[in-house]
């Protein structure tokens, strides 16, 4: 106790002696504290829309924030000091809780973290410094590509789609074909991009971008059917570049069939599955793609399979032929193919009959019309499912349909006129009768374009009788262009191989029946003497054409002549025919109805 006591009693003798050496100073002078540098509480990096950054992407020249809040015990006002080996900092703005900065990435790579300083001052000499790390987490640039096609057509419009993971530089070039060197802008396709765009080559938007698109267009239609390989570079701000390569194929050939199933040679069934097969990969086929004549049945597609279309057809009439029409089918790339008509079959018997007669490729009855060509039947007879020979048979009408002596069965229309009869063939075997109908009719029903043109049913049928049962727009049809019926050879009459046509062509104008859009084509030579050149619906009448209008026609070829859109030579009678808007490009002997007349015009403008 007395220790104590004593303490205090001389600290007020020092402070005396104290206060009597230093006067007034000591009255002034506060309690001394030591200085208490300042604290950083939190750092965190963020875009400028304020969302966080966990992460940090490769792209060049990267901008974005970094906040950093601090607190100083003493209350001193801060300053702040940043600094990386990994970029600049700028715009540093100071507020109440701490400051911003924004950073500036520079040369960096995949896969190193960056790393931040932050320093913070209180103006009394304390400093506190803290880093803050970001990890790119990625080796380099990685792109994601999507081609519209790699098949197209030569004038089609494709576009190439492209995203990065980062922003940078996009590329389009073509290193040829392996076989051959191709300036790709030059040879073939210019580009349009998206909005982003800097340059025909860069894709880049003024910051740079992760996304872009590339259109490639035609610039004129490309005849060649070749490939390219294309090459797409992508290159981040740092020189690092990722590659997409691809294999294209310029293709403009229209898919042809080369396979055809069920066949001629073998009886269908009634609810058969339709297979056609092309000679390259077919990418578009619906159930409207294959028609059957005669109409009849349900139709609809089953698959696509490589170059294999596949239809499943029910409902077909039993010991019927039928012809197949396919259109409307593409490539891959996008050629629609020419329609193809060639491909027939016939179904097989489904009745309970034990004995049955029929002709393979004409069914159990046949109709023919006044002045077509005479017809040969080749008529088969089963017996318990089996062919029999053994068989006699006789006709209803030996004048209309003749059965000789060797059995030979031919139905004699050739020279008839106005004739509308049924005629029986009837078959006896073993007791058994079976019967086979031919029906012939004065007139033949015109009512498709494809009847039209060389080889077809009316130049196959050169004395029949044709009338027109409708309007028929060649174009519409898809008929592009036609040759004419029959043949002449110029200037020589008796020219064996000439083919004239000799029958009546009715165009039933009493019905506003028109034929429309047709373009004619120069005839395509019969025999080993056919050289001429003869343009017309018909080239050479010998018969009588009657109460035609044709509305719209054109023929275009200045090195030939004789050429008339109805008729290019006429011998016989043109009466009541009417040609509307016409364009005839011909060197000579050109006419609106016939290019030469040595026939009968009446009543025709």
């Amino acid at each position: 106790m007395k220790k104590l006591i004593t303490t205090f009693l001389i600290l007020p003798v020092l402070c005396l002696i104290l206060f009597a050496c230093g006067g007034s100073a000591i009255g002034d002078a506060q309690e001394f504290s030591p200085n208490v540098p300042p604290a950083i509480l939190s750092i965190k990096a963020v875009n400028f829309d304020g969302s966080e950054i966990t992460q940090l992407d490769i792209e060049p020249y990267k901008q974005f924030k970094l906040i950093v809040e601090a607190t100083d015990p003493d209350n001193n006002p801060l300053e702040y000091k940043f600094d990386s080996e990994s970029g600049t900092f700028a715009e540093i703005l100071s507020n109440a809780k701490g400051c911003e900065a924004v950073f500036k990435t520079g040369s960096i790579k995949g896969g190193q973290n960056i790393e931040l300083w932050a320093g913070v001052s209180d103006g009394k000499g304390a400093l506190v410094r803290q880093s803050y790390n970001l990890g790119t987490g990625k080796s380099g640039p990685a792109i994601t590509v999507k081609l519209e096609k790699i098949y197209f057509r030569p004038t089609d419009s494709v576009k190439l789609s492209i995203s990065a993971n980062c922003s940078g530089f996009f590329q389009l070039y073509c290193n040829g074909n392996d076989k051959e060197k191709f300036d790709f802008e030059k040879d073939m396709y210019r580009y349009s991009y998206s909005e982003n765009k800097t340059t025909d080559f860069i894709l880049a938007g003024p910051e740079c971008t992760s996304r872009a698109d590339i259109y490639l267009e035609s610039k004129s239609e490309y005849t060649n059917a070749t490939y390219y390989n294309l090459v797409l570079v992508f290159r981040d701000g740092l020189f690092q570049t990722c590659d997409y390569g691809q294999t294209i194929y310029v293709d403009e050939q229209k898919p042809e069939v080369n396979g055809f199933s069920p066949n001629i040679e073998t009886s269908a069934e009634l609810n058969p599955e339709v297979t056609v097969a092309f000679n390259e990969n077919i990418g578009y086929a619906d159930s409207s793609c294959l028609k059957l004549e005669p109409a009849g049945g349900n139709i609809k597609i089953l698959r696509i399979s490589g170059n294999t279309a596949y239809f499943s057809v029910t409902g077909l009439k039993s010991l019927t032929p039928y012809t197949a029409t396919i259109s409307g089918i593409k490539d891959i790339a996008g050629n629609v193919m020419v329609p193809d008509s060639t491909n027939s079959f016939t179904t097989k018997y489904a009745g309970s009959s034990k004995f049955i007669v029929y002709d393979k490729n004409i069914g159990s009855s046949y109709t023919s019309y006044c002045g077509f060509e005479n017809k040969e039947l080749n008529l088969i007879a089963q017996y318990d499912g089996k062919e029999v020979s053994d068989v006699r048979f006789t006709s209803s009408n030996q004048y209309y349909v003749s059965i000789s002596d060797t059995g030979k069965k031919t139905v004699l229309t050739r020279n008839l006129e106005n004739v509308d009869e049924n005629i029986t063939i009837t078959a006896e075997y073993n007791g058994e009768k079976a019967y086979f109908v031919v029906t012939i009719k004065p007139w033949y029903p015109v009512t498709k374009a494809s009847e039209f043109g060389q080889g077809e049913i009316i130049d196959q049928n050169l004395n029949g009788r044709f009338r027109l049962e409708n309007n028929i727009d060649f174009k519409a049809s898809n008929v592009s262009v036609i040759s004419p019926i029959g043949y002449y050879l110029d200037g020589n009459p008796l020219n064996e191989d000439n083919k004239p046509f000799t029958g009546i062509f009715d165009g039933n104008r009493n019905k506003n029946f028109e034929l429309i859009n047709i373009v004619l084509i120069d005839s395509k030579p019969y025999g080993t003497n056919g050289t001429g050149v003869n343009s017309g619906i018909f080239a050479y009448n010998k018969g009588s054409i009657t109460n035609l209008v044709v509305n719209s026609a054109t023929y275009k070829n200045s090195l030939e002549g004789e050429v008339g859109i109805i008729c290019a030579t006429n011998e016989g009678i043109i009466s009541k025919c009417k040609v509307i808007d016409l364009e005839i490009t011909a060197s000579s002997w050109a006419g609106g109805i016939a290019g030469y007349n040595f026939g009968v015009y009446d009543d025709v403008n």
